[in-house]
């Protein structure tokens, strides 16, 4: 519906989310990481590629960061 009109003002909002420890925090995160995949499939190509350039620069400190309390960060992954 909006593309990736929104896109700078999400990342945004998540940019706090990833680098808390709090696993409440992460998990939004990972809703909107999820969210944000699921709803590329009807971007174009470059938008897409802006979004998993985006998601994958943060990915290495992400998973890094992968306590027993935030395993889902592996479901986010396994399922894409």
């Amino acid at each position: 519906m909006f593309g990736s009109e929104f896109f700078s003002a999400i990342c945004d909002a998540a940019e706090p989310l990833w680098k808390d420890e709090s696993r409440f925090k992460q998990r939004a995160c990972l809703e909107i990481f999820s969210g944000l995949v699921a709803g590329s499939k009807h971007w174009n190509q470059d938008e897409t590629a802006a979004l998993w350039e985006w998601i994958m620069a943060r990915w290495p400190t992400i998973y890094q960061n992968i306590k027993p309390d935030t395993l889902f960060w592996e479901s986010f992954i396994s399922v894409r």
